[in-house]
């Protein structure tokens, strides 16, 4: 394990360049897993309900808000509230989705090209005679 964390944190410091690019896509990822996993299904099940006309089997912190900011007749504006949101959850989905993916992979071509500009200046820097004794295919 320890052997596994010492080869991370020597790989690690390639991607010193884009850490920031590696962070932002990571916080994408976390956006992206929380609009797929609770912004659709999380709307769905609190405002369903509700367009059905079972307001018992609605959550009551959801009523309580929608009477509190549209009134006693508050089921046809929430309506309307819930389908602008569902193409916003999908927009803020795809966007974070396409971040996450863009600095994901910007941060890796950054860290390979620092490895293989290592590799390069450690084989420049190697002796003459190191290439005399090592055949062509093997290095």
């Amino acid at each position: 394990m320890s052997l596994t964390i010492q080869r991370l944190r020597r790989q690690l410091r390639h991607v010193g360049p884009a850490r920031w690019q590696l962070i932002g896509g990571i916080l994408a990822g976390v956006i992206y897993a929380a609009t797929s996993g609770l912004g659709l299904p999380v709307l769905l099940s609190t405002t369903v309900p509700i367009f059905f006309g079972q307001e018992e089997d609605a959550s009551p912190k959801v009523v309580a808000f929608a009477k509190s900011w549209f009134g006693d007749e508050y089921a046809g504006k929430l309506l309307i509230l819930a389908c602008i949101a569902v193409p916003v959850v999908f927009l803020v989905r795809g966007l974070s989705n396409f971040a996450n993916r863009y600095l994901i992979n910007y941060a890796g071509f950054v860290a390979l090209e620092n490895m293989r500009r290592e590799v390069f200046v450690k084989l420049q820097n190697l002796p003459l005679a190191f290439y005399h004794q090592i055949g062509r295919a093997h290095v």
